[in-house]
């Protein structure tokens, strides 16, 4: 399907659009491969933040004929990991140390070279998180018994 769009401030711009169950969209789908914006939108962060964690080897994409970037549902899961890590106050550059554990942490992973101050950074970052996520249980904690006491005054 054609879509043309025209506007009083220049030419007009067409694009082609992939109607829902054309083959193109059957072919895409049956790879298993989903463009940017999907994959934006499904894993609730922008084409940017997909592009820069791209950028620094957070995940990776094959290109199709149309040399359009194409992802997994693999690497939707991969971003989403991403994302809580980032919002958990992880770097990027401590993400891209440990990205290979985020699959399969019990396997036997052997890096040859890991540095004692990386070793020492993810123990602090490790620390760090189960003191934040201390902190997050008693409030919610507090929360819910504010909850409940509020509920049992209304009856």
């Amino acid at each position: 399907m054609l879509a043309a769009a025209a506007s009083a401030a220049g030419p007009v711009k067409v694009r082609w659009a992939t109607l829902p169950g054309s083959s193109a969209e059957r072919s895409r789908s049956a790879v298993g491969g989903m463009r940017i914006g999907e994959l934006a939108a499904r894993a609730g962060a922008s084409t940017r933040q997909v592009r820069f964690y791209e950028a620094k080897g957070l995940i990776t994409s094959t290109r199709g004929p149309n040399n359009y970037r194409d992802y997994s549902e693999t690497t939707l899961a991969r971003v989403q990991q991403i994302r809580e890590l980032l919002k958990a106050g992880l770097s990027t550059r401590l993400i891209l140390a440990i990205v290979p554990c985020l699959d399969s942490p019990r396997d036997p992973i052997v890096f040859e070279g890991v540095l004692p101050e990386t070793v020492a950074v993810l123990e602090r970052e490790r620390d760090r998180l189960t003191e934040r996520i201390d902190i997050l249980t008693r409030n919610r904690d507090a929360m819910t018994d504010y909850l409940d006491e509020l509920q049992q005054r209304a009856h």
